[in-house]
């Protein structure tokens, strides 16, 4: 694999770099290894969401600009396409609860110091990410897996009669016709190119969810940190990384 030259340096290195967002936050601006942003986004809970910040929407707008028709994503701080909005892809918080050994404590510091950032996120319909309740949300799993979601519609993608017992309707093209009917993700394949997460995709040991019930918090983290990298460099990869390196640019985000 090639060296990445050095702009897709800068661009894996934002990319990774950790996100905060709250009322105190006034412009986007990167300080001491973080990027603060704003967020123009209500959420139904009123929270501050850094997957929906607007330095994260901004990102979509940039990234996904075929997919969305490159219109932008919201209207006065409301979706524009209720059917999609920005998710985390890797979390640890339906894995790891109840009480932690050191150890583990500091391995999930870690993660949570570094998960909020935009190699983490993507969008995906908002049933299938941001609903985390009742029927939808969490992935299509109980884990909010990445690979369990990958994995599911890699199976189910072209089967629209396919219909799931206990998350309901799963055809997934006809549910959602914004999303998956867009010609940019016509098939499976075109949706892990789309989303950067063809090498994530391939990940053949983490395919049911009773790994998820058996593994141990500590064995499960650098896993999904690696799969955070992992899509970083993928990016950084992808011929969109001109346009990203414009976009943080514009912010005043690159180190001269």
């Amino acid at each position: 694999m090639e060296e990445l030259n050095d702009k897709q340096k800068q661009v894996k290195k934002i990319l990774l770099t950790p996100i905060v967002t709250n009322s105190e936050v006034t412009s986007i601006k990167k300080n001491n290894g973080i990027i603060f942003s704003t967020q123009k986004y209500h959420s139904s809970t009123k929270n501050y969401d850094e997957d929906m910040c607007d330095f994260s929407v901004g990102f979509y707008e940039v990234f996904y600009k075929e997919m969305v028709g490159g219109s932008l994503l919201l209207d006065n701080g409301r979706l524009r396409n209720k059917d999609i909005a920005g998710d985390t892809m890797n979390t640890i918080n339906c894995i790891c609860k109840g009480e932690s050994s050191k150890e583990e404590e500091k391995k999930k510091n870690i993660f949570y110091d570094q998960y909020h950032c935009l190699a983490n996120f993507w969008l995906i319909p908002m049933q299938h990410g941001r609903l985390a309740s009742g029927k939808t949300g969490k992935k299509l799993n109980n884990y909010d897996s990445l690979i369990l979601y990958l994995h599911e519609l890699e199976k189910n993608y072209n089967n629209l009669k396919d219909r799931r017992p206990v998350y309901g309707s799963g055809k997934y093209k006809t549910e959602y016709p914004n999303y998956f009917l867009n010609p940019s993700l016509s098939e499976y394949i075109d949706f892990c190119k789309v989303h950067c997460v063809q090498t994530i995709s391939n990940i053949e040991s983490v395919t049911t969810e009773e790994y998820y019930k058996n593994v141990k918090c500590i064995d499960i983290i650098d896993k999904e940190l690696n799969i955070i990298f992992k899509r970083a460099d993928e990016i950084c990869r992808d011929a969109r990384y001109e346009s990203i390196w414009d976009y943080f640019n514009e912010l005043g985000l690159i180190d001269v």
